[in-house]
């Protein structure tokens, strides 16, 4: 399935500095898709927050070592940073998402996930696996937590959509944060 304006959500979410297109959800935020050097509609802008999230599908070849790397100066990412959890939850909630139901697939979240997907991207299409088997779509990637299984590991949030059920699921969990890791 192709999201609104064809976009593709990926892996870590990081947050910076950039107007084409409104997204007004019920939270009372507008989230505004801008250009910079990384491309067009390559950042959302969040009004209620003020801050610029940089297109997840962006930093996905990397892991969460490899981020870190890149953020610093000279580094790819140079002037953006990690997301923390708080404001991750802040920015889906100003998507109009329930983050009262962290870790479940609801209904009511499904159209705002499936929205928020077409501003940052999707990173695995029918790729995710319910407890049934049933594939669904899905973003993730890096934030600023640290996990308590130690440097190796690092927290992840990310977002769910079944299509067939038409239910969407926000969610943490963990990733390897070394370049030494499977892919």
């Amino acid at each position: 399935m192709r999201y609104p304006g064809g976009r593709l959500f990926v892996a870590t979410l990081l947050i910076c500095t950039m107007v084409l297109s409104v997204f007004t959800k019920s939270a009372g935020a507008d989230l505004i898709a801008e250009d910079n050097s990384f491309g067009l509609e390559a950042i959302t802008f969040d009004t209620a927050t003020g801050l610029r999230w940089l297109d997840v599908t962006l930093s996905t070849p990397y892991s969460h070592e490899e981020i870190l790397l890149e953020l610093q100066p000279g580094g790819r990412f140079e002037g953006f940073r990690l997301a923390t959890q708080a404001e991750v939850m802040a920015f889906w909630q100003n998507a109009g998402i329930n983050t009262g139901t962290v870790s479940q697939f609801t209904s009511e979240n499904f159209q705002p996930i499936i929205d928020l997907m077409a501003f940052v991207g999707v990173t695995g299409i029918g790729a995710g696996r319910r407890a049934d088997g049933s594939p669904f779509d899905y973003v993730v990637g890096h934030i600023d937590h640290s996990a308590p299984q130690g440097q190796d590991w690092a927290t992840t949030a990310g977002l769910g959509a079944d299509l067939s059920t038409e239910e969407g699921r926000p969610g943490f969990g963990w990733g390897c944060a070394r370049q030494q890791c499977e892919r």
